[in-house]
């Protein structure tokens, strides 16, 4: 299954540029934290079900709940 995956294409943004994306969650974490990545710090490595490959994504776009809780307590 993961092969097949893996096979497939990197997801694309809107754009149509690739979305960042990687092999481990280790490697997607460490480009995270990395000083020069101020886009992406705060963000989560998640697993893609479409691509096979690790994103990082901001934690309300991951749970639209947690968006709305904070959203309250802000």
């Amino acid at each position: 299954m993961w092969n097949e995956l893996l096979e497939r294409e990197p997801c694309r943004r809107p754009s149509g540029n690739f979305r960042a994306y990687f092999s481990t969650k280790e490697e997607a974490e460490a480009f995270a934290a990395d000083p020069g990545n101020t886009d992406y710090h705060g963000d989560i490595a998640h697993l893609c079900h479409k691509c096979g490959r690790y994103h990082l994504s901001r934690p309300e776009w991951l749970v639209p709940q947690f968006a709305r809780h904070m959203r309250s307590v802000n």
